[in-house]
């Protein structure tokens, strides 16, 4: 079960898509080792995977971050620690089942 994650910011710019600042998260750790992750939107929520398992569930994203995200195919992710980037990830749109 993903880790739900509720403290975090997005930045959103039509170029770039969608970018989500949020702490450093051990459950993040599956990401730099395996070396890639996904995102599939969940309601309101993305969920973030890697290494064949939901890592972390971003609560709450407004309907047009979540829509963006998907028609764009990519998010980012930056986690931080004292406001200073530690981390970041490209996570990809998981792929349909069945497709």
């Amino acid at each position: 079960m993903p880790v739900s994650v509720k403290n975090y910011e997005v930045l959103f710019a039509l170029r770039t898509g969608v970018t989500v600042l949020l702490p450093k998260m051990p459950e993040l750790d599956a990401v730099e080792k395996s070396g890639a992750a996904t995102f599939q939107a969940n309601g309101s929520d993305i969920v973030v995977s890697a290494a064949g398992r939901q890592l972390i569930s971003i609560a709450g994203m407004k309907p047009n971050h979540i829509a963006s995200a998907v028609q764009m195919g990519f998010i980012m992710l930056y986690e931080t620690e004292k406001d200073e980037v530690v981390r970041n990830a490209l996570c990809k749109l998981a792929p349909r089942a069945g497709g």
